[in-house]
């Protein structure tokens, strides 16, 4: 039985403590389950300093999709650049469940590409 996408990227991160960017962009397969696996398997004292993640069209929907790039941003507080574009499910329940799940402080985050996520009228902003 192959391991998932998401554990196996987290084994790739763990062992290249030089790594700054992370690119999955169009990695469908991943959507909210694999990034949560990656979260998971980032949860340690050796995790590298990651600056940029890139998940845009990954597939990630509502409040699982928020829930589990908040949990990642937790495992690798270092990120200061999220790619969520073309995330078209997202939505607002899904940034609000980002936004919700994050601490208020202990992660670096300054850049958030929220383009293509699905956010309209009054809830989207």
């Amino acid at each position: 039985d192959a391991p998932d996408g998401g554990t196996v990227v987290a084994s790739l991160v763990r062992r290249t403590p030089e790594l700054r960017e992370l690119r999955l962009a169009s990695n469908w397969g991943l959507a909210s389950v694999g990034i949560s696996q990656l979260a998971q398997g980032l949860c340690s004292d050796d995790v590298p300093l990651l600056a940029f993640v890139d998940l845009s069209e990954c597939w990630l929907a509502s409040v699982a999709g928020g829930e589990a790039v908040a949990a990642l941003l937790r495992a690798a507080p270092s990120v200061e650049r999220v790619d969520l574009s073309s995330n078209w499910e997202l939505g607002a329940a899904g940034v609000r469940a980002l936004a919700e799940a994050l601490p208020e402080d202990g992660v670096a985050l300054s850049s958030a590409c929220l383009d293509k996520c699905g956010l309209t009228g009054v809830m989207g902003g």
